[in-house]
């Protein structure tokens, strides 16, 4: 139930992802957390931080994957096979979906054709590339990050004066920071989505992974809130914030590292090609 965005900004494409996996029919609760939240277990599944679902191939190419994790893998191989054929960027996507056993997975791409951003989706049990034209596309479910987004990505675009001057960085570092705090706030691990996001970029030139990023997570006062929220001349009330937890992220290619004071969580995250996991 993984959640993707892919947007077009400026000449620059965009795409942003969680990092939680679900595993079916799993007796066995993980101990690994995700961005301050437990892992998430039932009858069935359990769901919880664990895999970068993000690629880029040789500066040309972005990738998000939502589906079954070999064929994913499968199709990412079959990219890196047929880059060293004299082909286009989309003739190579089509060789490579062409060539694929399995095609139950969801797909995000960007690249630049004729100079222009191109951001494309594949549906799963499709080999067809369809052009993404909406403000922003997304793969993998429906849930309350689809929701929250898309109602405040078009406020913050309409409602920031400097937005139009704003960098690549100051994009993906805002987007990405977003879509993080839906899951921190809603608990959207029971959802099959959260943990960490993740986000990379690309140019004419290269592809660019998130900056590093450090996060402050605390608990809020509700009564306190409410009272200011009444008196905005109030001064602040001195438990308004508490239980402050300091994160820090910093993403490179295949690899991501997160820092946090929540036991069995600081450490890396990889694109483990070697183990095949269904990322829904």
């Amino acid at each position: 139930m993984t959640f993707i965005v892919g947007l077009i900004e400026k000449d620059n494409i965009y795409l942003f992802s969680d990092t939680a996996i679900t595993e079916w029919n799993s007796n066995e609760i993980s101990q690994i957390s995700s961005f301050g939240e437990n892992s998430y277990s039932d009858d069935v599944r359990v769901v919880y931080q664990s895999e970068i679902k993000l690629f880029s191939v040789n500066n040309r190419l972005i990738i998000g994957g939502a589906g079954n994790s070999n064929s994913i893998d499968s199709f990412i191989e079959n990219i890196e096979t047929y880059e060293s054929y004299d082909l286009s960027l989309s003739e190579i996507v089509e060789n490579a979906l062409e060539n694929i056993d399995d095609i139950d997975f969801e797909i995000l791409l960007g690249y630049f054709e004729n100079n222009m951003p191109v951001l494309c989706k594949k549906h799963s049990n499709s080999i067809e590339l369809e052009v993404c034209s909406n403000e922003f596309s997304y793969i993998g479910k429906e849930g309350t990050h689809f929701t929250l987004f898309q109602n405040n990505f078009t406020e913050l675009k309409s409602q920031t004066a400097n937005f139009d001057s704003w960098d690549p960085k100051e994009i993906s570092v805002t987007v990405n920071s977003m879509l993080q705090a839906y899951g921190v706030w809603n608990y959207t691990l029971e959802e099959g989505i959260g943990g960490a996001f993740t986000s990379l970029y690309l140019d004419k030139q290269r592809v660019s992974w998130q900056p590093s990023l450090s996060y402050i997570i605390f608990d809020i006062n509700i009564n306190s809130l409410k009272a200011i929220s009444s008196n905005p001349d109030m001064a602040l009330p001195n438990n308004l914030f508490s239980n402050s937890k300091y994160i820090f992220t910093d993403q490179r290619e295949g690899a991501f590292y997160i820092s946090s004071p929540k036991p069995n969580y600081t450490g890396f995250l990889f694109r483990q090609l070697d183990k095949k996991k269904e990322i829904l």
